[in-house]
């Protein structure tokens, strides 16, 4: 509570269930408040249910480990250029003022999105694959096909597997937009296998374009 209190700005970064946990005492004390946490929707419910909940600014950097190698650069870039999500509803204009700041100051990009469309953005483009890669990961294994894998398999599955602990929070708390993903992801796939069934190629040519 002392280190809260005496924080200008309190950063939450941990697995979802935590910060939940940690939002509350956090907002009691600390004059404003944010996050580093993959799902919105729970942590934006739970800031709303607070006295001071406009001071939380829920927050995701769209970076992680090896973001700088990605693009050439050193793990000091890790968030050079990259989008840094935040979700504007029912905040403090003055605390996203301040958030944006220390966003742009470590070169990011600010980016305002709904809590519901955050959940959604990152089910279809984090959740979703790294179910997706870990499943044909495994899949692979199973088959004894690693022996064929070159660099264009490990850089697509480069996303698989993860911590369970802190996966556990990410799909529980975004289980239906996750879910929904995949069955859209499942209904292109099993289109596309329906028309190479019938020696097809032209959907499936289409998804490589």
């Amino acid at each position: 509570q002392r280190a809260f209190a005496t924080s200008d700005l309190v950063f939450l970064a941990a697995p979802i269930h935590a910060i939940r946990r940690w939002l509350d005492p956090a907002l009691t004390y600390a004059a404003l408040v944010t996050d580093c946490g993959s799902t919105k929707r729970e942590l934006w419910r739970t800031a709303r249910a607070s006295p001071a909940g406009a001071r939380f600014v829920p927050g995701h950097p769209m970076a992680g480990i090896g973001a700088g190698a990605a693009r050439g650069g050193p793990a000091a870039e890790l968030f050079e250029g990259w989008p840094w999500i935040l979700c504007p509803e029912g905040v403090d204009p003055r605390a996203l003022e301040a958030v944006e700041q220390l966003v742009s100051l470590v070169g990011a990009r600010p980016v305002h999105m709904a809590a519901i469309q955050h959940d959604w953005a990152v089910a279809l483009t984090s959740h979703a694959p790294r179910i997706a890669a870990s499943v044909l990961t495994a899949l692979v294994e199973r088959e004894g096909a690693f022996v064929a894998a070159g660099p264009a398999f490990e850089r697509l599955m480069r996303g698989a597997g993860g911590s369970p602990e802190m996966w556990r929070d990410v799909l529980e708390t975004n289980a239906d937009q996750v879910a929904r993903a995949l069955r859209v992801v499942v209904a292109a796939l099993g289109a596309c296998a329906d028309e190479l069934e019938q020696g097809e190629v032209g959907r499936s040519l289409e998804t490589l374009a």
